[in-house]
Order: structure tokens, then C-alpha cells, then sequence
């Protein structure tokens, strides 16, 4: 029984030393929001984690020591024979409970700290880590995993055959209780494995008319924030379902379309001189993979129909960019004296009295 008191204590004393761990890296480096995250600094992000994660196995380590140096330190202080039984207690863990402890969280340190710089290597060269969170995550675990099982066999002298057979009993029961989270897990990872979404990414959902910026995903959602600002939490298994628009892939490059109606009067010339230059003097429009050009949709019964084709690479706000042509175009209409059709909707009908 008292050695279980103490396994307790120690238990207590490690639980206790995270916590403190995970506080203080909320002041440095500090919390993460996603949803305020700007466009395009999802990359950013990511590597954000990853160096909080390294500060935290940081702190577990230099806190273990010093907790572990307690005892030590108050005898200096206090004297040992005025120090509590209950104050050894909790501040004396076995060796091998130490060891194993640090061990852990030096090998952790090593895991969070090769993951942080391979992603601000990409980081740098403005490029998409080409591993998702989720799976990132189940690599991880299996690391951390497998450094558990050696600890448990080879620093406490345990056998890991029972912890073996016990987690593989566990997750068979977890997985058919929990058969609904299981089919959001491995959407996710089959949708990450081909990379078909990836934070960072611009994707159209037609069916939902949803359409944003991949925020995060894990073992269970993806967020998705649109131009709006609004958050949408969309289930893996949904969106492996869904017929959905990468405007991501294969680059960002995406062509606009803009319908201009004008009556017959105006010649054609000058319509498209007016469009042309309304185009070319928004710096975001660009000139490859094709300039802009205008062309005749179709002739109509109150005028003709124009259509300024234009090429961007920030689809994402193309509300902001077609308004600003539309009104450059209103303006050269005006100065070349190009004329907007008047329809005028004429309704008879018969009063029956």
C-alpha cells in the first residue's frame, strides 16, 4: 500500500510540473489563434506550434530539475530534521521514475525541435510543409509510443507484453464505440495522404456554397475560414463525401470573368479600349499565363454583351478586385461617351372590372 502511495506522489509531483510547463509557455511564447491568423500565414502558424511545443519539453525539463533539487535545497535552508515526512515525500521519486521521466522529455525535446526546423526551412522558402497536422500528429504518437515502450522494458524493468495487449483491447473498443470519430480519423488521414487539402489552401465547397482558407485540420475537422471571417468546422468524413474546388492547385493563378451590356450605338472599338484599360491599371491583374482581353458574348434585344477576361492570383479577394474594375470601367465609359442600355419593362394586361 505505500508503495502505491508513492508511485501516487510521484505521479502527482510530474502531472504538476507539465501544468506549470504548459502556464508558463503561455506567456512565452504565448497563445495561438488560428481564426486571427491573416491570409497566407497559415504556414506561419504551424511553425508557431512547433517552437511551443519545443519551449514547453524546455520547461518540463528545467522545472523536473529544479523540483527535483527541492529537497536538497530546503535542507540547506530549513535543516532536514525540520522538514516535514510529508515534504520528502512528495519532493523524493524513485531513480528509475526520474530517469524514465527525462528520458522522455528529452526525447520529446528532440522530436518537437527536428519538426520546428524542418518547418521553418519550408517556412522560408515559402513552401507547404508537405506533412498535414493530422498526420504529423500520428507520427508523433507512434515515436512517443514506441520511446514509452523502451522505457517501461529497459529503465523500469517492466514488461510491456501487458501494456501491449491492454492498449490493443482498448482501441478496438474505442473504435467501435466511437465508430463515427473513427470514420472522421481515417478520412482524414486519406485525405491528407493525397494531399488533397492542406492548410493554407483556398478550397470551394459548390454544394454548401462555402468557399475559404483552410485554417487547420486534425484527427476529426477541418476549418475552413471564408473572406468573411466566418469559421466553418467541417467533419473529415464529410468532406471526403463532398465534391470540392482546390483553387490552390495547381498554383494560384485564376482567370475572372466580368459581363459588361452596352447599347448598339457604342462601337465595339471603343468598348474594348475602355475595358482593356480598366483592366490594365489594377496592378494586382496579370499579364501571364494570358493578357486581358475583352470579346462579344452575344448580341441581345437591348444591346450587346461584352466580356473582360482577366488573370489573378488573389482569387480570394476578387470581390475587391472586380469592383475596382468595374468602376474604372464606368469611368472610361463616361469619358468615351459610351452609353448603358435603358430597359424599361412595360407591363399590359386588362382590367377586368
Amino acid at each position: 500500500m505505500k508503495e502505491y502511495h508513492l508511485i501516487i506522489t510521484d505521479l502527482i509531483l510530474f502531472v504538476l510540473i507539465y501544468f506549470i510547463s504548459q502556464a508558463i509557455s503561455m506567456i512565452f511564447p504565448g497563445g495561438i489563434k488560428e481564426s486571427t491568423t491573416k491570409k497566407g500565414n497559415v504556414r506561419l502558424v504551424e511553425s508557431q506550434k512547433s517552437f511551443k511545443h519545443v519551449m514547453v519539453s524546455i520547461y518540463v525539463l528545467s522545472i523536473s530539475i529544479v523540483f527535483l533539487s527541492a529537497e536538497y535545497i530546503l535542507e540547506q535552508i530549513v535543516g532536514g530534521a525540520n522538514l516535514s515526512k510529508y515534504i520528502k515525500e512528495f519532493f523524493i521519486c524513485d531513480e528509475l521514475y526520474i530517469d524514465g521521466w527525462i528520458i522522455f522529455w528529452f526525447f520529446a525535446l528532440c522530436v518537437y525541435f527536428s519538426e520546428y526546423l524542418i518547418r521553418s526551412i519550408y517556412h522560408k522558402r515559402e513552401k507547404t510543409f508537405p506533412i498535414s497536422r493530422l498526420l504529423m500528429t500520428i507520427i508523433r504518437s507512434v515515436f512517443f509510443y514506441i520511446a514509452i515502450m523502451w522505457i517501461l522494458h529497459f529503465v523500469l524493468k517492466w514488461s510491456p507484453t501487458h501494456m501491449v495487449v491492454s492498449t490493443t483491447v482498448i482501441l478496438a473498443i474505442g473504435g467501435y464505440s466511437l465508430k463515427s470519430v473513427t470514420n472522421d480519423l481515417f478520412a482524414g488521414v486519406f485525405l491528407h495522404m493525397s494531399r488533397s487539402l492542406l492548410p493554407s489552401d483556398w478550397v470551394s465547397f459548390p454544394t454548401k456554397n462555402i468557399e475559404g482558407e483552410v485554417l487547420s485540420t486534425n484527427w476529426r475537422e477541418t476549418r475552413v475560414r471564408t473572406s468573411g471571417g466566418h469559421i466553418y468546422i467541417l467533419p473529415n468524413s464529410f468532406i471526403t463525401a463532398q465534391v470540392f474546388h482546390n483553387l490552390s492547385w495547381p498554383n494560384t493563378k485564376r482567370r475572372h470573368n466580368l459581363y459588361f451590356t452596352v447599347n448598339y450605338k457604342s462601337s465595339p472599338d471603343d468598348v474594348e479600349k475602355a475595358l482593356l484599360k480598366s483592366a490594365y491599371d489594377q496592378p494586382e491583374i496579370l499579364k501571364e499565363p494570358k493578357p486581358p482581353k475583352v470579346m462579344i458574348k452575344e448580341f441581345i434585344e437591348y444591346g450587346i454583351k461584352y466580356n473582360l477576361e482577366f488573370w489573378s492570383d488573389t482569387y480570394y479577394s476578387r470581390s475587391s478586385l472586380e469592383g475596382k474594375v468595374n468602376r474604372l470601367a464606368w469611368e472610361e465609359f463616361q469619358r468615351l461617351d459610351i452609353k448603358l442600355p435603358r430597359v424599361l419593362w412595360v407591363y399590359m394586361g386588362t382590367n377586368n372590372k
